[in-house]
């Protein structure tokens, strides 16, 4: 049993005045041949906190660009799980589940950071992206296809559909399978808690770098509620509320909803780029018939819809005239799908225009992007040439249920999830101005999940705990793209003739069918044994069995002729019966094929993923005093392969990506000083990792290069965590935290060096 420490101290009460140290860190790289080293510091800056008033998100970028223009290295963050200690300005115990279990979170020798819900409204925080802003060690950022989260240097980066994140994600213990579904407005939440290194007994779930856990708010014993908006710049706007409490004896119920809008905070050209809406329900009900058994099932439906991806390309109004650089190639707005328009470059206007294009396609040719177009080769169309703006859209659903059984002696939880998600995109690839080739993306995710946990009641003599996990999944994603550009000879899809001779063949669409399905297996123990008075030492492994099966289609589809043979339309290829696993197709590959082959190419590869692994985890805590733990922690961590899901389906061997595996020696410090109101907690850890998977650029015969995941070898980390708040005076209370962070390649076979 965990001696539990006296926190009597903690009702002491302090008035609601604050002032909240911003950290952020910066990144150092250097660079050794092909090895980086990556060095992470954290600054202090102070800053007032005005309660009555709080700060909007654009307030918050506003200030970080000040910030990063006057240190050059340090934009504006506040810190980190200390403030959830915090709450009211006073030092209360916080109880916290990352373990599974309700325990306080100076007890837990973990790295840990909890954030209420109370304080991410204070400060306006409306998502995990704003939110990871506030926590050393933890970034969130934006990318193609999702957001990237990173714990500790270590994470999921790529443009891959397919790579499942590094930190597990949770909402109210469902594990979510891709990190896109943390872009999605908070709403109505009790907590959060970030559990940093790796976390093979109480996350398991892929959880090499740590642990995300959302924690949403129950119905509670009495009736509470709370209406919020908020009005911003940039046409921001939030509305959220939430109404729970009692039905009858027994029986509790829970509604809540948000509805936030941003209206851009982008200007590109007569538009607002970054805009988004999200929107979400959820219902609760809690069923307790007796002070042994509650039942609890939630279900949230949700929508996402944003425009502007992670770079913006200079757009031009209609009316407008491009830049020198722009104008040189011709390239504003010129969209080669669209064929001739009535506007060209010199003024000429309607048919004629298309003789004014032909006269452009003489020598000398220009190398733009070594595709051989001629100088002066596009015309300038009314319809926006990318309508520049990517746009993205997310729906989805998730039903838990969990029941809950109370013995004497010991606890019964069973957990069912069912995860649902549609994620619909448009994004331009080929990453210039030109519509080369947009690319909609259409993806799906179903999962159900079952837990099964015994544990022993709190403050048994002799701790432990026992579960076993099960999920299977199903993941597609369809890339249905177009290479649209053809010059010189034809260029418009309808109403020309292919030619055979042509330096490209005419506009075609490529397209990519991606599935997987997977089923995971794992079972967990955890022991937990008192060494003498003040030394205990907690005992667990996760061992886990993971089957997947993924194939992978890509065709360029086909043209319709009409009797003139003249093309009519393009027609997207079909997800055909596919190929067997192990295999590949003979033939080309469709996005590198060459000019002038058959364009009714077909490429299949199909792949198997079958892992298991054993995880440990042994953690030895000493309470030194009353008030002060020191703590040394060990633990294993696995993330199951995969496949490599890119614009082109390549062979067997590039298509299956291997295991990662993760150890991490952890020692850290919790205390309280100071007759005790100062609380400090520091953490120094050293991860290794071995066949880390990473995602990079492969190059092409021509077009777009595009991401595949591969093994690197090993890389290896070392830093120092630490956070704590003091309440110095009746009238003052502050927070600190921060981190410092060296992650080095320690070997990277075949990585470039330029």
């Amino acid at each position: 049993m965990r001696r539990r420490r006296d926190t009597s101290h903690s009702q002491r009460e302090w008035r609601q005045s604050q002032i909240l140290f911003s950290l952020q860190s910066f990144v150092l790289y250097t660079w050794d041949g092909c090895t980086r080293n990556m060095t992470r510091i954290s600054l202090v800056l102070i800053r007032p906190f005005d309660r009555r008033r709080g700060l909007m998100g654009s307030q918050y970028r506003l200030v970080a660009r000040m910030a990063r223009a006057a240190a050059a290295l340090a934009a504006l963050a506040l810190p980190t799980g200390a403030f959830a200690q915090v709450q009211q300005i006073q030092l209360e115990e916080v109880i916290v589940t990352a373990t599974k279990r309700e325990e306080s979170l100076q007890d837990i020798p973990l790295s840990i950071v909890a954030q209420t819900g109370e304080l991410l409204n204070e400060l306006n925080l409306v998502n995990a992206v704003d939110m990871a802003t506030f926590v050393p060690n933890l970034t969130m950022r934006d990318t193609v296809i999702g957001i990237a989260t990173v714990i500790r240097g270590v994470g999921t980066v790529g443009g891959n559909p397919a790579f499942e994140p590094s930190v597990a994600s949770f909402i109210d213990g469902a594990y979510l399978g891709r990190d896109r579904t943390t872009t999605t407005a908070f709403l109505d939440l009790d907590r959060i808690e970030i559990v940093r290194g790796p976390q093979p007994l109480f996350a398991g779930q892929n959880a090499v770098a740590g642990a995300l856990n959302l924690i949403s708010r129950r119905p509670g014993d009495a009736l509470n509620g709370y209406v919020r908006t908020g009005i911003g710049t940039d046409e921001e706007n939030q509305l959220e509320f939430a109404l729970g409490g009692p039905v009858t004896e027994g029986f509790g119920a829970r509604i809540a909803a948000i509805v936030d809008e941003r209206g851009g905070w982008m200007q590109n050209g007569d538009r607002m780029a970054r805009s988004s809406e999200d929107t979400a329900v959820r219902g609760t009900l809690e069923f307790s018939p007796s002070d042994y058994f509650t039942a609890t099932l939630m279900t949230t439906w949700y929508e996402s819809m944003g425009n502007g991806g992670t770079t913006e390309y200079a757009y031009c109004a209609p009316n407008d005239r491009p830049g020198p650089g722009m104008r040189a190639f011709n390239l504003c707005n010129a969209n080669p799908s669209n064929g001739i328009d009535d506007v060209s470059w010199d003024g000429v206007d309607g048919p004629s225009a298309l003789e004014a294009v032909r006269a452009a396609r003489l020598p000398p040719f220009i190398n733009f992007a070594g595709m051989g177009f001629p100088a002066g080769a596009f015309v300038r169309s009314e319809e926006p040439l990318t309508e520049a703006t990517e746009r993205r859209t997310q729906d989805g659903t998730r039903v838990n249920l969990i029941l809950e059984y109370d013995a004497e002696n010991f606890s019964f939880i069973s957990q069912t999830n069912r995860i649902q998600f549609d994620f619909n995109q448009l994004t331009d690839p080929d990453a210039t101005a030109v519509n080369f080739y947009p690319v909609p993306i259409f993806n799906s995710y179903e999962a159900t999940q079952q837990e099964f946990r015994v544990q022993s009641a709190p403050d048994s003599a002799f701790e432990w705990m026992a579960g076993v996990y099960w999920q299977e999944s199903v993941f597609d994603n369809n890339n249905l793209g177009a290479i649209i550009a053809a010059a010189p000879g034809p260029r418009s899809p309808i109403g020309v003739t292919p030619v055979a001779d042509n330096r490209f063949a005419p506009p075609f669409p490529n397209d990519t069918y991606f599935d997987e399905e997977a089923e995971w297996l794992s079972g967990f123990v955890n022991l937990g044994f008192n060494l003498g008075e003040n030394l205990t030492l907690d005992i667990g492994a996760r061992v886990t069995q993971v089957d997947k099966t993924g194939q992978m289609q890509n065709g360029t589809g086909h043209y319709e002729l009409n009797n003139a043979g003249q093309i009519v339309s393009l027609l997207h290829s079909d997800n055909g019966p596919g190929c067997e696993i192990g295999t590949e197709t003979n033939g080309f590959n469709a996005f590198l094929r060459p000019p002038r082959i058959d364009p009714n190419t077909e490429v299949c590869v199909a792949g198997r993923v079958d892992n298991s692994s054993t995880d440990p985890q042994i953690q030895l805590s000493w309470d030194v005093t009353d008030q002060s733990m020191l703590f040394l922690r060990y633990a294993e961590g696995f993330k199951s392969g995969g496949f490599s899901v890119g614009m082109s389906a390549p062979d067997v061997e590039q298509f299956v990506y291997h295991p990662e595996e993760a150890e991490t020696l952890e020692i850290g410090l919790k205390t309280l000083l100071a007759d005790p109101r100062l609380e400090l907690n520091i953490v120094a850890f050293q991860p290794d990792f071995a066949n880390r998977q990473v995602s990079a650029l492969a190059p092409v015969f021509f077009g777009a290069p595009e991401f595949i995941i591969q093994n690197a070898a090993a890389s290896s980390s070392t830093g120092v965590e630490f956070d704590g708040r003091w309440a110095a005076s009746e009238n003052l209370a502050i927070t600190f935290s921060g981190a410092v962070l060296d992650s080095t390649y320690d070997s990277y076979p075949g990585a470039a060096c330029n």
